[in-house]
């Protein structure tokens, strides 16, 4: 088992169980899937928690869209310097069918 699979808490060490949140890192995620399904690309979607889209800026108060812009920033800011993908907080994993 990967070891971004392993929770932690304030007692200790545990596998997550059940829908437990699994923890892998993006490069075990592009390792893990590319042994599987073969070559893949790695993205960042968002920085700072999960779910921040640039799509929902319009939705939000001053304070929380800074947030957002913050984020969609840096986002592109990985495609140019991408060991930033590795702390992003969500990412992508791409993959074309090669049976076209």
């Amino acid at each position: 088992m990967a070891s971004g699979s392993i929770n932690s808490t304030a007692g200790g060490i545990y596998e997550g169980e059940g829908f437990d949140v699994r923890y892998w890192t993006p490069s075990e995620l592009l390792k893990t899937f590319q042994d599987k399904f073969g070559p893949m690309t790695l993205s960042a979607d968002c920085y700072f928690g999960l779910g921040i889209q640039h799509s929902d800026v319009d939705l939000l108060p001053l304070k929380y869209r800074i947030v957002v812009h913050s984020s969609h920033l840096i986002r592109q800011l990985s495609k140019i310097v991408s060991p930033l993908i590795q702390v992003a907080d969500s990412v992508y994993l791409e993959s074309k069918n090669s049976k076209k």
